[in-house]
């Protein structure tokens, strides 16, 4: 057993209450958290930020052989650089 202060059980209960409230229904906020990056891309943030740093400033085909040179075998295939401009810089078309 483990005995802590009633002000602390009370802010415990309190960050459980606020943490359900964010989470999506149908997901609990372990599995939410405990849940692997979409891609490998976003689970390395040294390369993430590489990558949106170069954005808009280079080709894709040169910001992918920067990124072989800087990080080797670390770097992104051609199609998950594209999947990952993709999936953070969605351009919507405008509506006709």
């Amino acid at each position: 057993m483990v005995t802590i202060p009633l002000a602390e059980y009370a802010d415990l209960l309190s960050a459980r209450r606020r943490l359900a409230e964010l989470e999506p229904r149908g997901r609990s906020a372990k599995r939410r958290l405990l849940a692997r990056p979409a891609s490998p891309i976003d689970a390395d943030p040294e390369i993430s930020a590489f990558l949106a740093a170069r954005r808009g400033k280079m080709t894709q085909k040169d910001i992918l052989a920067a990124c072989v040179a800087e990080f080797g075998f670390r770097a992104p295939s051609k199609s998950a650089l594209c999947r990952f401009y993709q999936r953070h810089w969605r351009v919507d078309a405008p509506d006709p």
